[in-house]
């Protein structure tokens, strides 16, 4: 499902909604921003502000991503803050990673 500014995403563990989409092209610079909310079935969602920030220049693509305002209640929500939020961050790098070093 899709508008201008959102995205309703169906994954095999849920449904992802990314709304207020706005993108910003500066030269060899994109910035991306947008809200998510993230529900896993009944029993855990989650909800977060993020920014990526893609740059070209002679060696390459150059990501940077920010991830801001995670809330995630109840038991999940304290393991997931408390043990696994890093892995967001490294899941996000290693797919951006695999995808523009093997250009198709």
């Amino acid at each position: 499902d899709e508008t201008n500014d959102s995205v309703t995403i169906e994954t095999n563990e849920g449904t992802m909604t990314r709304t207020n989409i706005v993108s910003h092209l500066d030269g060899e610079k994109l910035r991306l921003e947008f809200d998510e909310r993230y529900d896993a079935g009944d029993k855990a969602s989650a909800s977060s502000r993020f920014v990526h920030e893609f740059s070209a220049s002679e060696t390459g693509v150059h990501h940077k991503i920010e991830i801001h305002d995670v809330v995630m209640p109840g038991v999940l929500g304290f393991f997931y803050r408390h043990f696994g939020s890093g892995n967001i961050g490294k899941g996000f790098l290693g797919a951006y990673t695999q995808r523009f070093s093997n250009p198709q």
